[in-house]
């Protein structure tokens, strides 16, 4: 035979409005002891105020209530306990930031991406810095540098150039790059890059980074980029997609490499590459032919020397 239950005083359930909870907590009050008038007893400000002016009761300090117990004390990492500072908006980053929100809402962008295996390039470059000619070791900025061009001379469509509704092709490719100095991008240009050899390209970008970190550029160092490349890797970013900027009609965005495990079980190198793509001016196919072709290359390096 069941026993009789009783039903409990204690309400199943209770809303209580966040004004409502605030007073509990400053009064050490305990919502159950507390008469509730709302709908679906629901506990309402007005009857917390109620109780307090019925038992003429006061704030409890917060040293004398159970919360003011020892707490453990609570040791934060490095990174959360950091200070940080704010950097103020100078007239050249507000233009900047003008400019690309500009772009962004007036230009259709589109982006493919690529997961690129680029294990026996990495092994190529650890083989050049240990050449003893330090000026002669091409980094992977250097071999992607090339791998575009190549890319770009075999898909020419995307190798163009946009000012209001014309449309033509650059007869030669000034590849603008990023240099990241005092935490600040850089935008400078290797002037016609696609006449220059692999080693030729390392050695001006090499050239322009100095420069930049000097503060030695000049005018023509920086201007009429016709394909831009934006490397992340230095920041640590694996993916990103970039805004183009007119007259520019396409760039490449590349990250930090990474290790993953490929189809055959074998550890690999890869790096996430994103074109970024006007496609009211290059179609979807020729930007996704121009990546794979970019991506091939990039895997055979030994294409690119």
């Amino acid at each position: 035979m069941l026993a009789s239950l009783t039903k409990s005083k204690i309400p199943a359930f209770r809303l209580t409005g966040p004004a409502a909870r605030l007073l509990l907590f400053e009064y050490h009050l305990d919502p159950l002891e507390v008469k509730s008038t709302g709908p679906r007893n629901a506990l309402l400000k007005c009857d917390v105020l109620q109780y307090i002016a019925s038992h003429k009761l006061s704030k409890v300090p917060a040293d004398r209530g159970p919360s003011a117990a020892v707490q453990p004390e609570v040791k934060f990492s490095k990174r959360l306990s950091r200070s940080f500072t704010d950097m103020p908006i100078v007239q050249l980053m507000k233009e900047a930031a003008d400019q690309y929100s500009h772009s962004k809402n007036t230009i259709p962008h589109s982006y493919e991406t690529a997961d690129v295996d680029v294990t026996t390039l990495i092994n190529l470059v650890q083989q050049g810095d240990d050449n003893d000619r330090v000026d002669f070791a091409p980094s992977i900025f250097s071999f992607v540098i090339r791998a575009c061009l190549l890319a770009l001379k075999k898909v020419p469509e995307v190798n163009v150039l946009a000012s209001g509704d014309d449309v033509f092709t650059s007869p030669s490719v000034n590849i603008g790059m990023n240099v990241i100095s005092n935490d600040l991008f850089k935008m400078v240009v290797i002037r016609d890059a696609n006449l220059m050899s692999a080693h030729e390209i390392n050695l001006k970008r090499k050239e322009l980074e100095e420069k930049v970190h000097s503060g030695t550029l000049i005018d023509d160092d920086c201007q009429h980029p016709t394909f831009s490349i934006i490397n992340l890797a230095d920041m640590h970013v694996t993916k990103c997609a970039e805004v183009l900027l007119p007259p520019q009609c396409a760039l490449l965005s590349y990250g930090e490499v990474y290790q993953t495990v490929s189809d055959e079980n074998v550890r690999c190198y890869r790096v996430r590459a994103t074109l970024s793509y006007n496609n009211a001016v290059i179609r979807d196919q020729a930007a996704l032919e121009w990546l794979n072709s970019f991506g091939n290359f990039l895997q055979h390096p030994i294409l690119l020397i």
